[in-house]
């Protein structure tokens, strides 16, 4: 069953950060101990027609859930699952996506935020190479009293998300940019590019 719960994972993933205080837990208690026949509360959003990854034991599987005041309340099949719907509840059609519980860390990286305020910000969106090219062109043009030596340093660069998917940069990307400086780009992987107007110490030259 844990082969198929990663294969259904790696067909498509449906991430529900509201879940996240379930992680603890399994979905599969919630489905043990909703009441079988009597009337229940409506909840307030309902999925049906998916694949529920409980996280339990088993790596049961169900099809469907609700969720009433940010509490899991059931977890089993979609005709189970009618109960818990009523004229307010949200229902959302999985249409065999998969959903899963997920440990959702709040934290805070102030130091970095505030490095960032100072830096060429990418903000981890999702980007064409000519919307990057613009947004690192427009950081440049902010900041022309820096040319031609001060380097501009591009941070939070989501490369696995640059569209269309699987399309390749590298520092030809960087060199069409109208600029003398040197332009390190540090990318989500923590993997580098660098034009070729940047020097950086122990780092080849060649990009990969």
């Amino acid at each position: 069953m844990r082969f198929e719960a990663m294969r259904g994972f790696r067909r498509s993933v449906l991430g529900f950060a509201m879940l996240g205080a379930a992680a603890c837990g399994t979905l599969s208690a919630w489905a043990a101990s909703a009441p079988t026949g009597a009337a229940v509360p409506a909840a307030d959003i309902a999925y049906r027609n998916g694949f529920v990854y409980t996280v339990d034991a088993h790596d049961s599987v169900r099809q469907a859930l609700a969720v009433r005041d940010g509490r899991i309340v059931y977890a089993g099949d979609d005709a189970g699952l009618a109960r818990f719907v009523g004229d307010g509840t949200r229902i959302v059609d999985l249409h065999g996506r998969m959903l899963m519980p997920g440990l959702v860390d709040g934290h805070m990286h102030p130091l970095q935020g505030g490095a960032m305020l100072l830096k060429c910000s990418l903000n981890y969106e999702r980007l064409t190479i000519p919307q990057m090219q613009a947004r690192i062109q427009a950081c440049l043009d902010a900041t022309k009293d820096r040319e031609p030596d001060g380097w501009l340093e591009v941070v939070n660069w989501f490369q696995e998300a640059m569209q269309p998917g699987g399309v390749i940069t590298s520092r030809d990307t960087l060199d069409a940019l109208q600029t003398r400086r040197e332009i390190p780009r540090a990318c989500s992987t923590m993997r580098p590019r660098i034009s070729s107007r940047a020097r950086c110490r122990n780092r080849p030259r060649r990009m990969t």
